[in-house]
């Protein structure tokens, strides 16, 4: 089996930020001094199109036996402020991943997965005054292997461990 899809995230944001020093001076700043504090802010609009492939295998004669889910996903990101031509994020991302499952007895099952996992970055950590900025996507390897368990109907237990790897969280 085979399933496309596509997830969209779409809308406007805007924020306003107070802090106790401009930027232009944050080198001479005293922690003492008196002073205003500077505010900023910022609004606009983003789209954030997702499309998604993943396959359903089944590679045992008995087909509940064993199943791996592998899949990718094209992450993509527009972060635009209002009133500017250039975007502050245009990225996109390409995350692989697949997933397995294996039922050990009736009621007992291994699982697994490994995959690259994306995130656009939140509208407040890419504005800049002076406008675009080189953010990527958050980058994350992540990876789980687990058991469960069906006791009774109402009762299962759920034992999971999983690792993650950060990486391309900015981009210079």
């Amino acid at each position: 089996n085979l399933f496309a899809g596509v997830d969209v995230i779409t809308g406007f944001f805007e924020f306003e930020a107070e802090l106790p020093f401009s930027f232009s001076n944050a080198t001479d700043f005293d922690p003492l001094a008196e002073r205003d504090p500077v505010s900023f802010g910022g609004n606009g609009s983003f789209l954030a199109p997702d499309v998604y492939l993943q396959s359903t295998l089944r590679p045992l004669k008995n087909k509940d036996r064993w199943i791996i889910y592998p899949g990718i996903r094209l992450t993509a990101i527009n972060l635009r402020q209002e009133g500017s031509d250039q975007p502050l994020v245009q990225t996109w991302g390409l995350d692989p991943r697949i997933a397995t499952r294996f039922a050990a007895t009736k009621k007992s099952s291994f699982k697994g997965g490994i995959g690259i996992y994306s995130q656009t970055p939140q509208p407040f950590e890419a504005w800049r005054p002076e406008g675009s900025t080189e953010l990527g996507l958050e980058r994350v390897a992540s990876a789980e292997i687990g058991w469960e368990h069906q006791f009774t109907p109402a009762l299962q237990s759920d034992l999971s461990i999983f690792g993650t790897e950060l990486f391309l969280l900015e981009r210079v």
